[in-house]
Order: structure tokens, then C-alpha cells, then sequence
């Protein structure tokens, strides 16, 4: 997968230890869950070639702590939009907010579009 600064990544794994299988996609460090199905993987390839060629935004909504997420689009060759709100789980004492790990990286991007891939 080609890489650069300001891309999106792309991994996915297809899990079949359940009675339902799917297809677990993580895109720009947010977690999607997809059914197994030919339709399913369909969309997965509209979504690589969205992320690709820098279709994708991530948003943080809300201003206070306890009412924050941030929110993907991602925009598909045939107009549709594909939208997911992760809430953010953070640690709240003494006045400060912490997050960590991924969804802190997200955080600290803000509202970020990124670019396509070179």
C-alpha cells in the first residue's frame, strides 16, 4: 500500500469464528465491521479506492468531554457517504481530559482530510 504524508491506511482481516462471518476493516485508526458477503466486499473496494485518492475526512464533534466523538466520511464513487460517530473515552480528573492511543491520535488531528495516495 503506498504511503505518504497526510494518507490513510487501510488493513483488513476476515474473521469466521462466529455463526456470522465478517470482514474487520480498521481505516485512518477507526474500526469498521462489515458482514461477509459479496456486497460487503464490493464496498470494501470502493472504500480502498476512496482511500486512495484522499476521499476521506475525520471530524471531532462536540466540545465538552463527555459529549465528544469523532466522526469518518467516506465518500464513494457513487456519491454515497459512509459515516461512523466512535464516542470518545477519555480519563477526566482535576480539570484535564487524557486520551491515549489511537483515538488520542485522531484527537489530534482534529478535523483532518486527508490526502491522496502518491
Amino acid at each position: 500500500m503506498p504511503y505518504g504524508d497526510g494518507t490513510a491506511s487501510i488493513h483488513w482481516h476476515l474473521e469466521f469464528d462466529s455463526d456470522s462471518p465478517r470482514a474487520l476493516a480498521e481505516i485512518a485508526d477507526s474500526q469498521w465491521e462489515f458482514e461477509l458477503n459479496a456486497k460487503s466486499i464490493e464496498l470494501l473496494g470502493q472504500i480502498v479506492n476512496a482511500v486512495a485518492t484522499g476521499r476521506i475526512t475525520d471530524r471531532r464533534r462536540g466540545l465538552w468531554a463527555r459529549a465528544m466523538s469523532m466522526e469518518m466520511r467516506i465518500e464513494l464513487d457513487s456519491g454515497d457517504t459512509l459515516k461512523q460517530r466512535e464516542k470518545i473515552r477519555g480519563f477526566l480528573g482535576h480539570g484535564t481530559f487524557a486520551v491515549s492511543g489511537r483515538m488520542g491520535e485522531r484527537m489530534e488531528r482534529r478535523n483532518h482530510r486527508f490526502a491522496a495516495w502518491s
